[in-house]
């Protein structure tokens, strides 16, 4: 099979944490990969990649780095600009068999090609806004663009990859019953990087942290919805000066740099600094030594679809402390492989926190549990069950849409 992959905001083989690069990259780049190690093609078409052109990857994996017209300021246009390229590419090609959007700006460009070239068209969103919105996030400047966008998408698409019986419900509560085949396929770990450790010393001192701390880890993109200042306030609400919280990743979106900010005067104003660490976005190929060295993973996020962070914490058999939403709900199993916190503030977040800390015995247990949860769930298995549903796939004929009509 052939699959031509949209990822237009965000590149798949740019480090995770930095910008707009978060678990869809993670998502893309190893769906992908798996796929073409699998013996299919894919080709992967992105605007946010540094180095504009066509890379090979590795066989049947090619990269396509289109611009868009970063001159023009309106998004919409901009978008437009960069389907133009993607369709120009597709239609050159006679063997693409069907395409796979992410998110939804990516899935405006797959809903063009399905109507220019004919391809079946199935998308996975990511995240939803019309859940962003339920789950009280305040509305911004594209809110009735996207929404449009994703209603306008879903009343026409072949399939509907959902990443969680959560995103699941979410599409059918606020959106209707989709026109297309609807799905659940988890996201998967690899577990040549995502395994457990007999000891953490080597991976502490590997990141440079005492050898005999409490270690949280909080792994993302800094900014408010995922919860950054949040989980250092959690951490200081413990009151342990033996303890160290590790944050990876940068400021991402509108509010990054304000969160970030927010961050460090935590720790200064707690007399902290010097038991945060902050060490920016780090490459995948480097995360399972950060898991490895933690007692635990804080997942204080406001909502997520999947949470990514927390499987692979528990295929390092790392435990996990996260707010209960979303897809996070369905990966950490509370009370087994961590604890889930329904109320977000620093005094819920720090009691379930100290539940996994103060007891060894209860934590290396809840880290067995999840590394055998984790192993069940690898990359080749995401694609295998991704293939699975797309086997089918055909092209609707236009007059079946409802909502291009």
């Amino acid at each position: 099979m052939h699959i031509a992959m949209i990822a237009y905001h965000a590149s798949p083989f740019a480090t995770p944490g930095a910008g707009a690069n978060g678990g869809m990259s993670v998502y893309v780049r190893n769906l992908a990969t798996q796929l073409a190690r699998s013996g299919h093609e894919v080709d992967i078409f992105t605007g946010a990649h540094d180095v504009p052109g066509r890379h090979r990857i590795e066989p049947g994996l090619w990269l396509h780095a289109l611009s868009d017209d970063d001159r023009e300021r309106d998004l919409t246009r901009r978008v437009d600009h960069f389907a133009e390229r993607v369709l120009e590419a597709l239609d050159r090609s006679t063997s693409i068999d069907a395409v796979h959007a992410n998110y939804w700006l990516s899935a405006v460009v797959a809903h063009s090609a399905k109507h220019e070239l004919g391809l079946p068209l199935a998308v996975t969103f990511h995240t939803l806004e019309r859940a962003k919105l339920r789950l009280g996030q305040p509305p911004s400047h594209l809110t009735e663009a996207r929404v449009y966008q994703e209603q306008r998408v879903l009343g026409c698409a072949d399939l509907i990859v959902s990443s969680s019986r959560a995103e699941a419900t979410w599409l059918r509560t606020l959106y209707g019953p989709p026109r297309g085949q609807l799905v659940v396929v988890e996201p998967g770990i690899d577990p040549a990087v995502f395994s457990p450790t007999l000891s953490r010393g080597p991976a502490r001192r590997a990141i440079g942290v005492p050898p005999d701390a409490s270690v949280i880890l909080w792994v993302g993109r800094i900014q408010s919805l995922k919860g950054t200042a949040l989980a250092v306030a959690s951490w200081l609400e413990l009151d342990d000066p033996r303890s160290h919280l590790v944050v990876v990743g940068g400021p991402s979106g509108d509010d990054g740099d304000r969160e970030f900010a927010e961050v460090r005067r935590l720790a200064e104003d707690a007399g902290a600094s010097d038991r945060l660490h902050l060490v920016g976005p780090r490459p995948q190929i480097e995360l399972g030594t950060y898991y490895r060295a933690a007692n635990l993973t804080l997942v204080p996020s406001e909502s997520e679809t999947f949470g990514l962070v927390a499987l692979e914490s528990l295929a390092c058999a790392t435990p996990v402390v996260a707010t209960r939403t979303g897809g996070l709900a369905e990966i950490v199993d509370d009370g087994r492989t961590g604890a889930l916190v329904d109320e977000r503030t620093p005094r819920a977040f720090a009691d379930r926190m100290a539940l996994v800390l103060r007891d060894p015995v209860v934590a290396r247990r809840m880290g067995e549990r999840g590394a055998r949860r984790a192993r069940g769930r690898t990359w080749a298995h995401t694609a295998n069950d991704f293939l699975t549903s797309l086997a089918d796939l055909s092209a609707t004929p236009l007059d079946a849409c409802a909502s291009c009509a």
